[in-house]
């Protein structure tokens, strides 16, 4: 971590052979993922006075975090043992939730935003990437830019906003915004 001042605080997870910080909040909690000696790969949760969390999704081969809010939920992937992949939400008690995105083969959640809406991709076993959203209570919404083969929401905003990319052909890339807001 690079601090404000612009030093750095170096960490490594107890037993681990790497580790990889994938993201911070605007208290300072870290998560990511970590592998051991027999190189199975965890999630951990870097607590702003450096204590370390980890975890795994029970039955998974690989967990994956990739994105935390300010509240310190953690989403992201897991694997299972025939190397498809599920979503996962960590909540701040330490319980976790899977899940996957309706008509999913892999499930690959990329962003939580401060209300605990997930956003992510989904395949479909037909080649098609697809975008989602998973509301707070678990309903999903699923959705395709218009005209598009395949769709990656990265980012989403507080008020629900969602930015990625989409595909309309081979190495045809181009980014979208998909407003929460209704249009009248």
């Amino acid at each position: 971590m690079r601090t404000r001042e612009g030093t750095f605080n170096t960490f490594d997870v107890d037993g681990s052979i790497y580790t990889l910080a994938w993201a911070i909040n605007p208290a300072g909690q870290v998560t990511g993922d970590y592998i051991d000696p027999s190189l199975r790969v965890h999630g951990f949760l870097r607590e702003t006075n450096g204590t370390l969390a980890t975890f795994e999704i029970p039955g998974s081969t690989i967990t994956f975090p990739r994105a935390l809010n300010p509240a310190g939920e953690v989403t992201g992937e897991y694997s299972d043992t025939y190397g498809h992949s599920h979503g996962f939400l960590r909540k701040t008690d330490g319980s976790l939730i899977t899940f996957d995105a309706p008509g999913s083969v892999d499930t690959n959640p990329t962003a939580i935003n401060p209300a605990g809406q997930v956003i992510g991709n989904y395949n479909d076993g037909n080649s098609h990437t697809h975008g989602f959203v998973r509301a707070t209570n678990g309903i999903f919404t699923t959705f395709d830019v218009p005209g598009s083969i395949d769709t990656y929401p990265q980012a989403i905003s507080p008020a629900g906003d969602i930015t990625g990319s989409y595909s309309i052909g081979i190495l045809e890339f181009s980014g979208f915004l998909r407003s929460s807001r209704k249009h009248h």
